[in-house]
């Protein structure tokens, strides 16, 4: 899988754009990165008709074309068709949420037996509850919450320290519901059966009764013995949004292609991938 495809991968599945409810629509997302002091904006595409929901990763580009990667599924995200096109390449694969989190589960439970930690601690507070301005023509509310986590471990004879800091400024509304596709995500992400990290997910997810339409974040990281900081922040927010008819979606749209199930080494790859990227959801 590409770098490009597994980027927009990792964030779509695990930003906190929680899209909204229409018949059928067209939505456009902008999600700008920014690291070190160098910025990068992507762009997404999401299609959505009742159960079906195609996501297009535009990436830096401006257009969708045949090459574009996407994440495509049919029965209300049961199941996922990931779409790899670029460079003329083809390769999709079912994916279920809740065997792919508790894959996770399993690597983040080998990982802490691994190295023992000495403590590890993981909590989400809510800092800010305030009324926001309107996003789309609707009314929102604008949360503050900030995910915080320690560890401290020693693995060959070496001691590791670290620190992780995540604020969360979150912009949704009770107006509209959440996609159902975008449901099943949420519940997976509570199965995973490593407890520490589903009650993590879980105390994140009861803060939002509602779809969220902008969300703004820092994360940094600190090495505590070397004291060393890394920070990156990320802005995601509905840039358009246009309610159409079935019949207006072009009919290839949702149409499966042909494709083998993901086997359990990618599974895993991508997992582990997830894990090292700190791409978790939080």
């Amino acid at each position: 899988m590409n770098k490009l495809y597994r980027t927009g991968f990792f964030l779509v599945l695990c930003m906190y754009i929680n899209l909204p409810v229409f018949a059928a629509s067209i939505v456009t997302v902008e999600i700008k990165l920014t690291e070190n002091g160098k910025s990068l904006t992507k762009r997404e595409i999401i299609t959505t008709d009742g159960d079906n929901a195609r996501l297009d990763f535009l990436g830096e580009a401006k257009e969708k074309t045949d090459k574009t990667p996407y994440l495509l599924t049919i029965d209300g995200g049961k199941s996922w068709i990931l779409g790899n096109t670029y460079k003329g390449e083809f390769y999709c694969a079912n994916v279920d949420p809740v065997a792919f989190f508790k894959n996770i589960g399993e690597i983040v439970t080998d990982v802490v037996a691994l190295v023992n930690p000495k403590v590890l601690d993981i909590k989400v507070d809510k800092t800010k509850e305030a009324p926001g301005p309107e996003i789309l023509g609707f009314p929102t509310t604008q949360v503050q919450l900030v995910t915080t986590a320690k560890a401290q471990a020693t693995f060959m004879f070496k001691k590791y320290e670290y620190t992780i800091k995540i604020t969360d400024n979150l912009w949704y509304t009770t107006k509209l519901e959440i996609q159902p596709f975008r449901k099943r995500w949420m519940e997976a992400l509570k199965q995973s059966g490593y407890d520490k990290l589903d009650k993590m997910f879980s105390d994140w997810a009861k803060q939002l009764p509602g779809p969220v339409l902008k969300q703004e974040s820092e994360v940094i990281l600190t090495n505590v013995i070397k004291n060393e900081t890394q920070t990156q922040k990320e802005k995601a927010e509905i840039t358009s949004f246009k309610e159409v008819k079935s019949s207006e979606i072009p009919k290839d749209t949702f149409t499966v292609p042909k494709c083998e199930n993901i086997n359990q080494k990618q599974l895993e790859s991508t997992a582990k991938d997830m894990v090292k990227q700190g791409k978790l959801g939080l």
